[in-house]
């Protein structure tokens, strides 16, 4: 199912029927909804592999690593989708997760080591917070994270 959705989603990007930035604006609601979800199930198993995640990510700061840190990135956030429980919110994640890891390498040889320090940091607040079930705090976090991503998209389609 994942791969069907995957492929309208491809035919709508090459198409110009829609861009990265909707994409990004997609994945932002997903993971929104699903970090509500895992607020309320999360169990301290799934906050271990998510640090853990995050770990591999914040030791991951030089450029001849970037490869590593945007597969670790996508681990991250399959994992909190999983952590939801909604096996729906898995098949969009699915069909989007290959595009915005396309997206995202891309990004990820323009980024300075400021936004990727800024989203490692939003990465560990999203854990912290899920650990502590803060959703508004949570949700803010995934806000401030799509929001660097989109202003990096944006600059990367001009």
């Amino acid at each position: 199912m994942g791969n069907s959705l995957s492929s309208v989603f491809s035919i709508l990007l090459v198409t110009q029927q829609s861009n990265y930035i909707e994409i990004s604006q997609l994945r932002r609601f997903i993971e929104i909804g699903a970090y509500l979800l895992a607020s309320k199930q999360a169990k301290e198993e799934d906050l271990h592999r998510l640090f853990q995640l995050v770990e591999q990510m914040e030791d991951c700061t030089s450029r001849n690593c970037i490869e590593e840190r945007v597969k670790t990135d996508k681990k991250f956030h399959d994992e909190l989708i999983k952590i939801s429980g909604n096996n729906l919110l898995g098949i969009l994640n699915d069909a989007l997760s290959d595009i915005f890891e396309m997206v995202i390498s891309q990004v990820s040889t323009q980024v300075q080591p400021e936004e990727w320090k800024e989203l490692s940091g939003c990465h560990r607040k999203i854990c912290e917070n899920l650990e502590k079930k803060d959703v508004q705090e949570g949700i803010k976090v995934i806000r401030e994270h799509y929001n660097v991503l989109d202003r990096e998209i944006g600059k990367m389609e001009e």
